[in-house]
């Protein structure tokens, strides 16, 4: 956890609370205070993929969505890439599609996996399960961005054909 990531969540939830004090804020550098949660729960990733901002590596996120009553009725997600020079803000509510920076847009949709296409997988899958049959020469290269919500975006823009995630939280997603 560096200050990047709590002075930017300490700022999305105040500015939050000051405009709707009667809705729940949950994000990743909180501390558990249990409870019951109110009709309307804001989730906040301020920071998802702290090392490689830390190291300038542009694949990081910044994520929050809205639940209510603990269904996801809307969420935005920010990547510095593939605009470097400001990013892009992919977001969506439900019943009104998705839209990237205000402009609707369609995740393309792959009938199987290309084997010359890209997939991300987690840095702790090797470890846990093993390539069988030819599974790895079809299923695309590998490779590990180090944030879910980046690898999640770049399956919806089409960049890569896939994610596979493991460990995930709720603000991760």
């Amino acid at each position: 956890v560096t200050l990047a990531d709590t002075e930017v969540q300490d700022y999305l939830s105040a500015e939050i609370s000051k405009r709707h004090p009667s809705h729940g804020v949950v994000g990743e550098e909180d501390i558990d205070r249990g409870g019951v949660a109110p009709d309307i729960v804001w989730v906040i990733d301020p920071l998802d993929g702290t090392r490689n901002f830390l190291h300038g590596l542009p694949t990081f996120a910044c994520s929050i969505g809205v639940l209510h009553r603990g269904s996801v009725v809307a969420g935005a997600v920010f990547i510095p890439w593939p605009c470097k020079d400001r990013g892009i803000v992919l977001h969506a509510s439900k019943g009104n599609g998705a839209r990237i920076d205000g402009k609707v847009f369609k995740t393309p949709v792959r009938e199987s996996a290309d084997p010359a296409g890209i997939m991300t997988l987690p840095g702790s899958f090797s470890s846990m399960f093993k390539f069988e049959d030819g599974f790895s020469s079809r299923s695309g290269e590998l490779r590990m961005s180090g944030s879910i919500a980046y690898e999640l975006s770049l399956v919806a823009l089409g960049i890569t054909q896939y994610a596979v995630i493991s460990g995930a939280h709720l603000w991760d997603i």
